[in-house]
């Protein structure tokens, strides 16, 4: 009878404002689960590349997965879904000529010829979408509270004031500098637009349409 008597003394108020800060501590759990992540620099210069194709002018090598393997997960991820590849590539002339990529060299996946797309087209598909972290203001409501022994607040601190804005905006400017970091690198590292001494071996990027990693190789145009 005792116990039953504790339970109905319980005051209301507390119990719906323990239940409203518990909602609260749930969705910070999810939300904080969904940071922004950096872009790490795919340095194709200083890949380990697995997949040859040679021809007599030409040494081409590449290599998939450079994304996953930079460690740059949340890019990866979106990449699989994305319909196109982000291919790390070393082109060595052995030719006697100046090369000029994307007039001298035609690139094949799985023997038919394609256009590297553009990396405007891969990174819009792929970025992270910096508005998603507004939803870290729903933390702004979030307060820590004291109660006494019988279940009345005794004082509330407006801890979500900072909180919230405070990760949201930082997620935004996180996940804008990292969108804009990778579109840089793969527009400075677009191999369609390198030029390829006699005898000199250039690195770089280039995007290729496909869910599957294709078989790679390369020809000089007649």
């Amino acid at each position: 009878m005792q116990r039953i008597k504790e339970i109905k003394n319980v005051n209301p108020k507390a119990m719906k404002k323990s239940s409203i800060n518990f909602l609260f501590i749930i969705i910070s759990v999810i939300l904080l689960s969904s940071c922004a992540g950096p872009y790490h620099a795919i340095s194709p210069g200083q890949i380990s590349y697995y997949a040859n194709s040679n021809i007599d002018e030409l040494d081409f090598s590449y290599k998939y997965n450079v994304m996953i393997e930079r460690r740059n997960k949340k890019y990866a991820r979106k990449e699989v879904r994305s319909g196109m590849n982000l291919v790390a590539v070393r082109i060595t002339n052995k030719s006697s000529q100046k090369l000029v990529v994307k007039d001298d060299i035609t690139f094949y996946s799985n023997g038919q010829p394609f256009i590297p797309m553009e990396p405007k087209v891969y990174t819009n598909a792929v970025k992270q979408q910096a508005g998603f972290y507004l939803f870290y203001l729903l933390l702004t409501p979030i307060s820590l509270n004291t109660y006494d022994e019988y279940g009345n607040t005794e004082s509330s601190t407006p801890i979500g004031l900072f909180i919230g804005p405070g990760i949201a905006l930082g997620n935004l400017i996180g996940a804008s500098q990292a969108n804009q970091n990778m579109l840089r690198e793969i527009e400075r590292e677009n191999i369609i637009n390198k030029t390829i001494e006699p005898g000199q071996s250039v690195s770089g990027l280039m995007v290729v349409p496909g869910f599957a990693s294709s078989s790679l190789t390369i020809d000089l145009n007649d």
